[in-house]
C-alpha cells in the first residue's frame, strides 16, 4: 500500500472513530474534529476530507439507514456499522474517491477492529450496492412529498410536516435541497476599518463578494479563513448576511442609543457599531456567561472598546434611560441554519418549539420595557419556524398594543417580494440568497 494510501486508511479510521462518539449524542461534529485534529497531524487536505466525511454522513444518515435497510437484516457491533454508513456515505455522495477504494479500505478497517466475519459482512453490502444502486426506490414526490424529503433528503418527518403546513410542497423541496448543500463561511467587511482591503487580494485569497448583499463576502478558499491575512489584518469578521438585515432594518444612526439583547458572539453588536460609526452608545446584554469571552474577544479584534457589556438575564436588567433601539436576538431552534449544522436537524424534537416560543415571548416581554417612546423594538431569529417567529410576535402585539408593526418594504431594501410577509416582517428562507434563513420583526413603541 502506497504511503497516500494508508495516511487516507489513517484517515477514515479517525472518521470512524469520530462517527462513534457524535453518535453517542453526547459530542458535536466540529468538537469531535477539533479533538481529531489535535491529536492527529492531518494536513489542511485531510482535514477537508475528514470533515466533509463527518458532516455529510451525518446529514444523509436517514437516507443512508433507508438503503442500510435494504440490505442488511443482522444486528452490527457499533464499529461495523458505521463502517457501513461511512462507506455508503462515499460511495452515495463523494465522488472523489472511486467505489473500489472505498470498498476496500472500509472492508480492511472493519477487519481490523472487529472480525473476519464482520469484514465479509462490510464487503458483501458495499458491493452489493454498488451493483444495485439505481434500482433503489424512494417514494415519489408528487405522490408522497413527507416520504420523499424524509428519505431521500434525510430529514425528520415532522420538520417536513411543518415545513409543507406552513410553506407549501414546492417551497419545502427547496429547504430540503438547501438544508444537504455545502455551507461556506460568510463574513462581512469591516466598514470603520481605517485601512482598506485590496479587493483583487481579497478575491486571490478566497473572500468572493455576495451575489446579493454589498459589503458580505462568501470564503470559497482552502482552509480556515481565520488564517488568512485579510482575517488577521481584522479587515472582516464573520456574519451571515442573514443576520445583518436585523440591524439594517433596525435604523439605527448615529447618536443612537442601543440595547443589544443576546449579544454573543457578537456580530450583531459591531454591526451597530457601524451603523452609529461609533458615535452613541451600545449596551450589549448576553445571559450565556459562557459566550462573554467570546462576546469580548470579537469587539476587541475589532478595536471596538466603548461598547457597555452586561453578563445578566435581560429580565434582571433595569434602566434609567430606555433606548432608541433595542434589538433582541432570541435563543431559537435554528432552523434557519440546517446546512451548516448537520446535526441539528436530529437534535431538535418537535415539542422543543413550543418550548423555544415561551422562552422567546419572556424575553421580548421584557425587552420591551427597555424601549422609549417612539424607539424600536427588533425581534431577530435564525430559525424558519413559523410559531417562534410570526406566532411570538402576533402574540406580543396582542398584549401590548402600545407597540405597532413598522412594515418592512421589499422595494427599499432591494430585497425579494417573498421575502416580505403579508404583515410586513421580514422572513428569509435560505434559498431566496444562498443564505441562512433568518427572520425579523420591527415594531415601534406609540406611548
Amino acid at each position: 500500500m502506497s504511503t497516500a494510501a494508508i495516511k487516507k486508511n489513517k484517515t477514515r479510521e479517525v472518521a470512524v472513530k469520530c462517527y462513534l462518539s457524535i453518535s453517542s449524542g453526547n459530542v458535536f461534529i466540529q468538537d469531535s474534529l477539533n479533538k481529531a485534529f489535535k491529536n492527529y497531524k492531518f494536513k489542511p487536505r485531510d482535514k477537508a476530507f475528514l470533515s466533509e466525511m463527518l458532516f455529510g454522513a451525518v446529514k444523509m444518515k436517514r437516507r443512508i439507514d433507508f438503503v442500510l435497510d435494504k440490505f442488511v437484516e443482522q444486528e452490527l457491533s457499533p464499529w461495523t456499522e458505521a463502517c457501513l454508513r461511512l462507506g455508503l456515505y462515499q460511495m452515495m455522495f463523494s465522488g472523489g474517491t472511486p467505489d473500489y477504494a472505498a470498498v476496500n479500505e472500509f472492508v480492511e478497517l472493519t477487519a481490523k477492529h472487529d472480525n473476519p466475519g464482520a469484514a465479509s459482512l462490510v464487503n458483501a453490502v458495499l458491493r452489493r450496492y454498488q451493483r444495485e444502486s439505481e434500482k433503489i426506490e424512494y417514494p415519489g414526490f408528487d405522490i408522497d412529498p413527507v416520504g420523499h424529503l424524509g428519505l431521500y433528503h434525510s430529514l425528520p418527518d415532522w420538520l417536513v410536516k411543518s415545513w409543507i403546513n406552513f410553506y407549501g410542497k414546492i417551497d419545502a423541496l427547496a429547504l430540503a435541497e438547501h438544508a444537504n448543500s455545502r455551507s461556506l463561511p460568510s463574513l462581512r467587511l469591516f466598514s470603520l476599518n481605517r485601512r482598506k482591503p485590496n479587493f483583487k487580494e481579497m478575491e486571490d485569497s478566497g473572500f468572493i463578494p455576495h451575489e446579493y448583499f454589498d459589503g458580505y463576502f462568501t470564503y470559497t478558499g482552502k482552509g480556515d479563513p481565520r488564517d488568512k491575512d485579510i482575517y488577521k489584518r481584522n479587515f472582516v469578521y464573520f456574519q451571515d448576511p442573514s443576520a445583518g438585515m436585523a440591524v439594517k432594518l433596525s435604523g439605527a444612526k448615529v447618536g443612537d442609543y442601543i440595547f443589544d439583547i443576546g449579544a454573543a458572539p457578537g456580530g450583531k453588536t459591531i454591526n451597530l457599531y457601524e451603523a452609529i460609526q461609533g458615535k452613541g452608545k451600545i449596551t450589549a446584554i448576553e445571559a450565556n456567561q459562557g459566550k462573554l469571552t467570546g462576546l469580548k474577544k470579537n469587539l476587541y479584534r475589532m478595536g471596538i472598546k466603548t461598547v457597555n457589556i452586561i453578563g445578566k438575564d435581560v429580565q434582571d436588567f433595569h434602566v434609567r434611560r430606555r433606548g432608541d433601539v433595542v434589538l433582541v436576538d432570541v435563543p431559537c431552534s435554528g432552523l434557519g441554519t440546517l446546512s451548516r449544522n448537520a446535526d441539528l436537524r436530529w437534535r431538535i424534537e418537535p415539542q422543543e418549539i413550543s418550548s423555544y416560543a415561551t422562552q422567546q415571548r419572556e424575553i421580548l416581554q421584557a425587552a420591551s420595557n427597555l424601549v422609549k417612546p417612539g424607539g424600536r423594538l427588533i425581534y431577530s431569529t435564525c430559525t424558519i419556524s413559523d410559531p417562534e417567529n410570526r406566532g411570538v410576535v402576533n402574540s406580543f402585539l396582542a398584549d401590548n398594543p402600545n407597540f405597532v408593526r413598522a412594515n418592512t418594504s421589499a422595494a427599499v431594501y432591494n430585497l425579494k417580494r417573498e421575502s416580505v410577509t403579508v404583515e410586513g416582517d421580514l422572513l428569509i428562507l435560505p434559498f431566496h440568497y444562498n443564505t441562512d434563513g433568518a427572520f425579523v420583526s420591527v415594531m415601534r413603541r406609540m406611548k
